[in-house]
């Protein structure tokens, strides 16, 4: 990764000490017109991430979170895959988002 000098962004996993954090991220700077965000849906997601059945990617500048990614593995996409791809898990990206103010 490259990052501007002076920058120091640390990239860590998701953990339950985050969600906080990352529920502020997600509904303060993820919300737009493109972009729905059903507070039960993330609610739900971010369980998940805190009992390790979801993941998320945080970078951290000086401590403070500044962009998340967070991504989960399901085998509901089998209907759009080929037939020797099928029951195996897929991953997929949740959220995505940087803070405005970046």
């Amino acid at each position: 990764m490259s990052a501007q000098p002076g920058l120091d962004v640390r990239l860590v996993a998701a953990a339950p000490q985050h969600i906080p954090a990352l529920r502020a991220l997600i509904f303060d700077d993820g919300a737009n017109i493109w972009n729905y965000l059903p507070d039960d849906g993330i609610r739900e997601h971010l369980q998940d991430i805190a009992q390790g059945r979801a993941y998320g990617v945080l970078a951290l500048e000086q401590g403070q979170l500044i962009g998340a990614v967070t991504f989960g593995l399901s085998t509901g996409f089998d209907d759009y895959l080929p037939p020797q791809a099928r029951g195996r898990p897929q991953g997929y990206v949740s959220e995505a988002v940087v803070r405005r103010d970046r």
